[in-house]
């Protein structure tokens, strides 16, 4: 999952996301909770729908999922994307949402019942297991109220930052970034429209603070001025 989280007085308004599970991770695979079978799901391919019941947790191993939910009104809502190293399915009996490929995907699939298992026998494991379900939840909501207060350009700032942040972490160059979605999954991720996505894409581009090696690779020019408008310390017209 990702964290847009800004480093400055505007945290209490930051977009704040599950990070990934590096806790539970290593207690799940010194419990042998893993799977010799690594599923390969093609892009686009709907892992499981909100209201379907849990059979699997899943260690997502290449690729992205897009988690999201679709309101009465049919408009769809993205609250997170999953990325290399994250675990995607713990909670409730049912899920809580729906989940689709962004790109091809290799998924660990461990059986409820064997992590069930783990939990009951291990306390501190179930401890952990629960503390990553409580994160994702305050994360949700956070995401769901604080977006209404940053405009379009800190928004797109913020999560191209958090993606940045999210690289350095991983050993990875923060000064280049993969975006595996669609702008269509950006702009329900981050509450505006597509068209005001693609606009925010060029206003960036042609202020020299990123460019576009390919539709889908963004380069920083500018770390600097980006991190100050994803803080709300220099918002860019």
């Amino acid at each position: 999952m990702i964290n847009i989280a800004a480093h400055s007085f505007h945290d209490a308004t930051a977009i704040k996301l599950p990070q990934p599970a590096m806790a539970i991770a290593p207690m799940m695979a010194a419990k042998g909770l893993h799977s010799s079978a690594i599923r390969k799901v093609a892009c686009n391919e709907t892992l499981w729908c909100e209201g379907d019941e849990r059979s699997h947790i899943f260690v997502v191993r290449t690729g992205a999922v897009c988690l999201s939910r679709t309101l009465p009104n049919g408009r769809r809502i993205v609250l997170d994307f999953a990325y290399p190293g994250d675990i995607i399915g713990l909670g409730a009996d049912t899920q809580p949402c729906d989940a689709h490929t962004v790109q091809l995907t290799r998924l660990e699939a461990i059986p409820v019942a064997a992590f069930k298992r783990a939990v009951a026998e291990d306390p501190e494991f179930g401890r952990q297991a629960s503390i990553q379900v409580a994160n994702a939840l305050s994360a949700a909501y956070q995401h769901v109220v604080v977006i209404s207060k940053l405009s379009a350009n800190e928004r797109l700032a913020s999560f191209l930052m958090a993606l940045s942040r999210r690289n350095e972490a991983h050993g990875l160059s923060p000064m280049s970034i993969l975006l595996p979605m669609k702008r269509l999954d950006i702009a329900d991720f981050l509450g505006l429209t597509i068209e005001t996505v693609s606009r925010t894409f060029t206003r960036f581009r042609e202020a020299g603070l990123i460019a576009m090696d390919q539709h889908n690779v963004v380069v920083f020019r500018d770390l600097a001025k980006l991190r100050a408008l994803a803080a709300g310390e220099g918002e860019h017209d």
